[in-house]
């Protein structure tokens, strides 16, 4: 497929992934073709955004079939906590500085899984994010995340025990992000 829609580079083996609506594929340093990952979901569904964390495993998440895990050491895949997510269509993965895996979806809030396990929980610290389309979700050199959504801007505190919302009546344009949109 053409339309890609997210990239990363693993750092290892300086691999490169490609989500694209056809499926996941990658292509290794010097070689000059695309490769389809053996997978019965990755090689034929929609793969909607990337992430390589800091053991640089690649998180796959889906348009409507979760999140996938494929293992940097072993190429093992593993489905992530998909009975534990409301909604299948995962619109952003984010690693904090805990290690902390932060999880965006379209129409469900965000979720995250902890460092130590592969359990998904979601995030209920505010009612207004529980239901909004979760854009992106980066963080900030003191610690803190920021999350763009259908409902404005968040601040997720270093702590992650406050929760500010920043919206049109703040000075934003709009309280609508688009996909992906972070800086």
């Amino acid at each position: 497929s053409d339309a890609i829609f997210d990239i990363v580079r693993q750092r290892t083996t300086g691999r490169l992934w490609f989500a694209t609506t056809q499926g996941l594929f990658y292509t290794d340093k010097g070689d000059n073709s695309f490769h389809v990952i053996n997978h019965d979901m990755l090689k034929l569904y929609f793969s909607y955004c990337l992430f390589v964390d800091r053991d640089d495993n690649v998180w796959v998440g889906m348009r409507s079939y979760g999140i996938y895990r494929i293992d940097a050491r072993t190429g093992e895949i593993t489905s992530v906590g998909t009975k534990m997510l409301r909604e299948g269509y995962i619109t952003a993965l984010y690693q904090d500085d805990t290690g902390k895996i932060w999880i965006g979806t379209n129409t469900d809030g965000l979720y995250f899984v902890e460092p130590s396990g592969m359990t998904v929980r979601r995030f209920t610290l505010d009612a207004m994010l529980k239901q909004s389309t979760i854009c992106s979700i980066i963080g900030d050199h003191s610690g803190n995340l920021w999350v763009s959504s259908s409902s404005g801007l968040y601040l997720l505190n270093r702590s992650r025990t406050e929760v500010t919302r920043y919206s049109v009546e703040n000075g934003l344009p709009t309280n609508q992000f688009n996909y992906s949109s972070a800086i």
